[in-house]
C-alpha cells in the first residue's frame, strides 16, 4: 500500500515525463530574420583559400590590424564592407541581423491625408483672440 507522500511523488514524477513529451510550441516572431549565407568559420575559410589573412586584409583596408578578428561578434561596418567585398559578397547576406530590413515610408494619402497645417487656421485664431 502506498502512502499519501509516495503517491504525490510518484504523481509529480509523471507529470514532469508528460511535460517532457508534449513538443514545444512554435513560435513565431513577427520579423523572421534570414540565414547567413556563410558562418565565421566558411568566411575565415574563404579568405585563407584566397591567400590573405585578417590581419593582412585589414591592413590593406586602411583599418586597425585586429579589426577583421572582432567583426565576429562585433558591428563595424568598414570591417564587414572591406570582408565582403574581399570574397565577393554583401555585408547584408553574410550579416542579416545586423542590417535591418527596410520598410518603405511611402504612405497612402487617401487613407491618411495631410494633417490641416496650423497656418490655415492663423486667421480664426486673431479673430478669437
Amino acid at each position: 500500500m502506498r502512502t499519501a507522500t509516495a503517491l504525490r511523488v510518484c504523481d509529480q514524477m509523471t507529470f514532469k515525463k508528460r511535460a517532457l513529451q508534449r513538443p514545444l510550441p512554435k513560435r513565431s516572431f513577427a520579423m523572421s530574420k534570414k540565414k547567413p549565407i556563410m558562418d565565421w568559420e566558411a568566411i575565415k575559410a574563404e579568405v585563407h583559400r584566397r591567400r590573405m589573412t585578417l590581419t593582412e586584409l585589414a591592413v590593406r583596408s586602411g583599418l586597425h590590424p585586429s579589426i577583421l578578428r572582432k567583426v565576429k561578434t562585433m558591428t563595424h561596418y568598414a570591417g564587414q564592407e572591406a570582408l565582403a567585398t574581399f570574397i565577393d559578397q554583401k555585408p547584408e547576406n553574410l550579416w542579416p541581423d545586423r542590417y535591418p530590413k527596410k520598410s518603405s515610408g511611402i504612405l497612402d494619402t487617401t487613407k491618411w491625408p495631410p494633417l490641416e497645417s496650423q497656418k490655415s487656421n492663423a486667421a480664426f485664431d486673431r479673430k478669437a483672440a
